[in-house]
């Protein structure tokens, strides 16, 4: 005889006015015995990390999607099952009471059932998700959702402490508000030459530089773009794409100025272009650059370097990396050269915070 489904109803638990409004999945073995969401190990493991960054366990809500332990522990025998449609009737009626600035979705489920986001199938993709802010499906009022990991996943893998550390962080600190504050910045793609040049120019006075390419293979490049921030604080990208190679001169000009330069492994871009098209970078290798990859193996040298990771540590911006593969499937080349533009603004960000970082350091 299969496991079945455990019988013992565990409520949810928190103040009516609590502003973050944590959900996992179900209960373990140790909640259903004492009737108590997020105890146990797992559980502590969260109630620290909230004390450690300003709050603890009764002042903030924590709910589950569903309100009965499933088989093993194993949320998937849950799908399609009264227990678990009754959870999220009373999830929904829970938010609509709280009404929480911001819901965290602790999990790949949460994750699934609360936004629609996922990796290449539904209940995946946390590690790629975590530490992005989102706006919830309409069921639950279209509200602000920050995913991160279970901690019980935490507790499985241990090297991800620090991170979850920093994400109930940063959770916290976005319910202190309901918006979700995304990035704001000016995009510019192939814009006419009379614009491009007050753009490049404007580029050329600004502090910092930010440059990324995307290539085909065949020493093609599809597009250069390059990011800067204004002295009114706009942060302003400019994407100029193999389809206007005459618009290409003026990306040169500020790929060899003396103006600092930001990369993300700027190896590969500089080498490329110094190869196949005999461009000199200025204002990178020169002591004057910062490349958000090598000060990552500094700040960070226990954990991935790639811009996604990176971005969820550094910045406001949602995974969006897999964007990159979108022209593919809609046979559309705009949705890269988008792509190029979040991708240089996203480096600036990150790098501006890492300058922040190492300025501390030496202080």
């Amino acid at each position: 005889m299969s496991p079945s489904i455990g019988v013992t109803h565990v409520p949810s638990e928190g103040p009516d006015n609590a502003t973050a409004f944590f959900v996992g999945e179900a209960p373990g073995g140790e909640e259903a015995a004492r009737g108590s969401p997020f105890i146990g190990r797992a559980g502590d493991l969260l109630i620290r990390y909230l004390d450690r960054n300003g709050a603890n366990r009764n002042s903030v809500y924590l709910s589950n999607l569903c309100r009965y332990r499933p088989p093993r522990n194993k949320f998937e025998a849950l799908l399609d099952t009264p227990q678990l449609e009754e959870g999220l009737a009373e999830l929904q009626r829970e938010i609509e009471h709280v009404n929480p600035n911001c819901i965290i979705a602790l999990g790949s489920w949460p994750l699934y059932l609360l936004t629609g986001m996922s990796g290449k199938k539904a209940g995946t993709g946390i590690l790629k998700w975590r530490g992005s802010r989102l706006t919830s499906l309409p069921r639950w009022g279209s509200r602000k959702v920050f995913a991160s990991m279970h901690p019980s996943f935490v507790l499985r893998v241990w090297d991800m402490n620090p991170v979850f550390n920093l994400d109930i962080k940063h959770a916290l600190e976005d319910a202190e508000y309901p918006e979700l504050r995304a990035p704001k910045y000016e995009s510019h793609i192939d814009p006419p030459p009379d614009e491009l040049y007050d753009l490049v120019h404007e580029a050329l006075d600004a502090d910092y530089i930010s440059l990324d390419i995307e290539t085909f293979p065949g020493g093609r490049f599809s597009c250069i773009g390059f990011a800067y921030r204004r002295r009114d604080g706009t942060d302003c990208g400019v994407c100029i794409t193999l389809d206007r190679p005459d618009l290409t001169r003026y990306v040169k000009e500020i790929w060899e100025s003396d103006t600092p330069k930001i990369f993300q492994y700027g190896t590969y871009d500089t080498a490329f272009m110094r190869y196949f098209y005999n461009w000199r970078i200025g204002g990178y290798y020169d002591g004057m650059g910062h490349d958000t990859y090598v000060a990552a193996a500094s700040l960070l040298p226990d954990y991935p370097r790639n811009l996604g990771f990176l971005c969820s540590i550094y910045t406001r911006f949602p995974y969006y990396k897999e964007e990159r593969k979108l022209w593919k499937e809609e046979d559309d080349m705009t949705s890269l050269w988008e792509y190029n533009i979040k991708d240089i603004v996203g480096t600036m960000h990150v790098a501006y915070a890492q300058m922040g970082e190492i300025g501390e350091l030496y202080e």
